[in-house]
């Protein structure tokens, strides 16, 4: 009695191919969704400290006077609890 095996040989690399490609889609959307989230998260708020550190560095005084409107609402809570 003769026993081919080569259906199932065929059958399982499919499915190891078919295996690969999911892995790789996975991954590369992932990838996707972490560039996306660490640009959102780490280098949005650190180009705007850096465009802040080069507006007051051309202009001191001016950056002083917009210090008012350009700060966030918990120092101003902060410096109105100082002040009263």
């Amino acid at each position: 009695m003769v026993l081919s095996l080569k259906y199932n040989s065929r059958a399982e690399g499919i499915i190891g191919i078919c295996r690969t490609f999911f892995v790789c889609f996975v991954l590369g959307i992932g990838s996707i969704f972490f560039t996306s989230d660490a640009n959102k998260l780490v280098l949005n708020p650190i180009e705007r400290m850096l465009e802040k550190v080069r507006f007051i560095a051309k202009n001191p005084l001016a950056a002083a006077t917009d210090e008012v409107d350009t700060a966030g609402m918990m120092s101003l809570m902060y410096k109105q609890e100082t002040k009263g």
